[in-house]
């Protein structure tokens, strides 16, 4: 007969290992966390069913490892972004890459916008009208219809995306261009963005393309191996073309290859860290770190997001890959960064999961910062942006009263901000685009209020207006 205290004694120990057993499991399977933990089921039920006497300790453990923030989307976000993927593959041939007018002599137009020289208007409606058919073809469940039919958006502008990026090269040619948008229906990755190191490659190994250009986006993405072969096979014009006429990134790299006789990687590395292109770019940023130790990985991830200006694909690629702690010192340090990830496509899926942990480090300074930062990302959408109304009101709705006060008293938003949260816009609008317009007639009406008591101030003190007096005049605007 064992005595009751060594009985105790043995329990909490076997519980302890057992504990430790189940956590190790759970950090095997943690990239699947974001789903809401369903994945959970099988090991729980096949771990727990010899010891019942576990469960306390288990889920204390559980939960323990659940306040560590996962940035992988809900299983049901990467279902939903699998179907309507395929779905808009069918339909890409609409998009003519031919018509987008990507050359320079267009984009040298004077007063053309930028968003003028992608995708039209029509174009987009005609590929959203066949990918909705297909969805409602598929689909019978209404609701699940509408969960589908609201990742067109979010896709379509993932596309946009990568070809302003591709715009913004100006080496980039017509035909160089074509080939990298006929190439996105390949380059899908599951949680809705374009795989551009995979695009990048294939479009480094086309011997069709100019071999510049080649080069060019071999330095961009730190395709290491490429840089130093393409390098070698551009001619000594080509290579002065690159010197004068390059971006900050590739004639970073042109400097490395002509001023080292050792190019070896490890070599590049500690040339890289010693310069700001493995912070700015998060490609440079994921081959930089596979080269380093343990210690060196984390002290350069804090670096990296401490930096000015950093990403939001750099924010979310450095916190996935850091301790607990670690993460918790950087939401109390830079909260405002973190909430501008998570509220980026596609991590603003897991908004919710994720933003209660968040608001203890929350004062009214970055609780109107982060308000400022939603609404700005509104305006800037090109489509459509329901979720991001719905992702300002519910952070709205759960922030602390002495908060909201304070945000209707800050100029810079209290007319729009009242505007969205005072209408319901999945019910007041039948289409998509029309939030968004909804929030240009806000953002408009509450910048010509300011206008005009500005303009009046500047009179009653005998100052001339920089702005136009027709702000004066509702019946003129």
């Amino acid at each position: 007969m064992i005595p009751e205290r060594e009985r105790e004694t043995l329990a909490s120990s076997t519980v302890n290992i057992h504990n430790n057993e189940i956590n190790a499991k759970l950090r095997k399977a943690r990239p699947c966390q974001g789903a809401k933990y369903c994945w959970l089921i099988k090991v729980v039920a096949k771990t727990l069913s010899s010891s019942p006497f576990h469960h306390l300790r288990f889920f204390g453990g559980l939960l323990e490892l659940m306040m560590e923030v996962c940035f992988v989307p809900s299983l049901q976000h990467l279902s939903c972004s699998k179907i309507v993927t395929s779905l808009l593959n069918k339909v890409f041939p609409l998009i003519d890459a031919s018509s987008l007018n990507f050359s320079k002599k267009i984009s040298l137009i004077p007063f053309v916008p930028r968003e003028l020289l992608f995708v039209n208007k029509k174009n987009y409606k005609e590929i959203t009208r066949r990918v909705v058919e297909d969805i409602r073809r598929l689909v019978p469940c209404a609701s699940l219809q509408k969960k589908l039919e609201n990742f067109i958006s979010p896709l379509f502008c993932e596309i946009e995306e990568w070809e302003k990026i591709c715009y913004r090269s100006s080496s980039i040619d017509d035909d160089t261009f074509i080939i990298i948008v006929n190439n996105i229906p390949q380059c899908w990755l599951t949680d809705g963005t374009i795989d551009r190191e995979k695009l990048v490659q294939l479009v480094v190994k086309n011997n069709n393309i100019l071999l510049t250009n080649r080069f060019i986006f071999a330095c961009t993405y730190c395709l290491y191996e490429d840089v130093l072969n393409l390098w070698e096979l551009l001619s000594e014009t080509e290579k002065s073309l690159l010197r004068i006429d390059s971006d900050f990134v590739v004639k970073n790299w042109i400097t490395w290859l002509e001023s080292r006789s050792n190019k070896d990687w490890q070599f590049c590395v500690a040339w890289i860290l010693g310069t700001s292109l493995w912070y700015k770019n998060v490609y440079v940023l994921k081959r930089v770190l596979g080269a380093l130790t343990p210690s060196e990985r984390s002290h350069y991830l804090l670096k990296a997001l401490t930096q000015r200006e950093v990403s939001s694909s750099v924010v979310r690629y450095c916190l996935s890959l850091m301790t607990r702690n670690e993460q918790e010192l950087f939401f109390k340090e830079s909260p405002v960064k973190v909430f501008e990830c998570i509220t980026s496509w596609p991590v603003r899926s897991c908004f919710f999961d994720i933003v209660d942990l968040l608001r203890p480090y929350l004062t009214a300074d970055t609780f109107c910062n982060i308000l400022n930062r939603l609404l700005l990302q509104m305006k800037n959408q090109k489509r459509d942006c329901v979720e991001l109304l719905v992702i300002l009101k519910n952070f709205w709705i759960k922030s602390p009263r002495h908060f909201q006060n304070i945000a209707k008293c800050d100029p810079r938003f209290s007319g729009q901000l009242q505007f969205i949260l005072e209408h319901d816009f999945t019910q007041a609008f039948s289409k998509p685009e029309d939030t968004r317009q909804a929030c240009f007639r806000a953002a408009r009406a509450d910048y010509v209020m300011q206008s005009r008591q500005q303009i009046f101030l500047d009179m009653s003190q005998g100052r001339q207006s920089n702005l136009h007096p027709l702000l004066i005049f509702p019946a003129l605007i």
